[in-house]
């Protein structure tokens, strides 16, 4: 009997469980989120290999239940706990817009170089904030990281065995890299297509044979 008991509370359990989340998701609503996990994909942002003070930073977002069908106004701020970067260091708009019929949309934010940054790595942590017309995301989506510097640091888009350094510009360095910059004008091929990478790493290789 004893053992019913605790199988019929198990089941209890695990049924409770699944309805809860099957109800906390409404496909009905419109979620909002980074598409980046705050988990695995912190990004690092060295003013050494920009040219200006400034840095316009894109951030990747997402939208899933329900496809807004009209543009979709939300905020994000940066999360306390999270931050040590001094606000100086970052200009976040008062809002963003999340585009209608999208899944997909953009939003950017401003870093401002500091001397500090010289001596000493600071963290931004980002956070959506709550609205009115839509939900939050999964919780390692709601926020993302990013590391600020003035020091070299390898670039996220030039990954270690990732798509640029086996297709276009090869083994990352930081000698290659400031050259990379000093003969195309580009410092961040995150936002090219494969064509642009093509030709810019060409125009790389061209130089390095002459």
């Amino acid at each position: 009997m004893k053992m019913y008991i605790v199988l019929f509370c198990v089941f209890a359990c695990f049924f409770s469980c699944s309805y809860e989340k099957l109800t906390e998701y409404n496909e009905n609503e419109s979620y909002i989120y980074f598409s980046k996990s705050i988990e695995s994909d912190s990004i690092m942002l060295s003013f050494f290999f920009h040219a200006g003070d400034q840095v316009k930073l894109p951030f990747e977002m997402s939208v899933s239940g329900l496809v807004p069908k009209q543009d979709i106004i939300y905020t994000v701020s940066a999360y306390g706990k999270g931050t040590d970067a001094d606000p100086k260091l970052y200009d976040i708009p008062q809002s963003f817009t999340f585009r209608a019929g999208q899944t997909k949309d953009t939003a950017y934010i401003v870093f401002n170089n500091a001397p500090e940054l010289k001596k000493q790595s600071y963290r931004l942590t980002l956070q959506i904030d709550a609205g009115k017309d839509y939900l939050l995301g999964p919780k390692v989506k709601r926020m993302a990281r990013i590391w600020l510097m003035d020091k070299p640091s390898r670039p996220d888009w030039w990954e270690e065995g990732g798509r640029v350094e086996i297709a276009f510009l090869g083994k990352y360095s930081v000698k290659k890299y400031r050259l990379f910059m000093e003969v195309t004008g580009v410092s961040d091929l995150s936002e090219k297509n494969s064509s642009q990478k093509r030709l810019l790493a060409l125009r790389f290789k061209k130089y390095l044979k002459e």
